[in-house]
């Protein structure tokens, strides 16, 4: 309701329009974040975000795709976010988009597990906290719940005013 009426009257205006596609993809409403998002890039190929939302937006149509149109996809989202890690090498959340598709991701499409975790001390080199988050998620990947709870403990440790490393190792103890 916000953001829609400023893309109307200032369809030139890239952080309005990916502001709006951050709120259709958050609303699962991937259609309509596509053009918003492909629209941004074009009116502003060099910020790093909005590659990165760009990716995003590949990546779940990947994850929503037939096994045939997947691989094209997953192709555009890991492109749109080496872009946004080129644009930005401090991107925190381009960073670990890239550490999970190279975890998540065969080997013939540039998956690589070590290299997932070379990204998870990159991280950690840039933000403590958020880069044991990042062990966390790999270590959730790879059902290593020892590996899991070290990390929560040392995002918290790192920063214990980071709300989400606090509750996830809050979840974490009440599951």
């Amino acid at each position: 309701a916000i953001v829609e009426p400023r893309v109307q009257a200032h369809p030139q205006d890239a952080n309005s329009g990916y502001e709006l596609a951050e709120v259709k993809f958050a609303f699962k409403d991937i259609d309509g974040a596509l053009p918003l998002a492909q629209h941004a890039v074009e009116l502003d190929p060099n910020n790093s975000n909005y590659h990165l939302e760009l990716g995003k937006i590949y990546g779940e149509q990947a994850a929503r795709a037939s096994f045939i149109s997947a691989g094209s996809l997953a192709v555009k989202f890991r492109k749109e976010v080496e872009i946004a890690i080129q644009l930005d090498p401090k991107n925190l959340d381009a960073l670990d988009a890239m550490m999970q598709f190279k975890f998540q991701a065969p080997g013939i499409m540039g998956g690589s597990k070590a290299e997932a975790h070379d990204l998870a001390e990159k991280i950690t080199a840039l933000n403590p906290s958020q880069g044991y988050l990042a062990h966390a998620e790999l270590a959730e990947l790879e059902k290593d719940p020892v590996q899991m709870e070290a990390s929560y403990l040392k995002a918290v440790q790192a920063n214990p005013r980071n709300y989400d490393a606090v509750i996830s190792l809050a979840t974490f103890y009440s599951q």
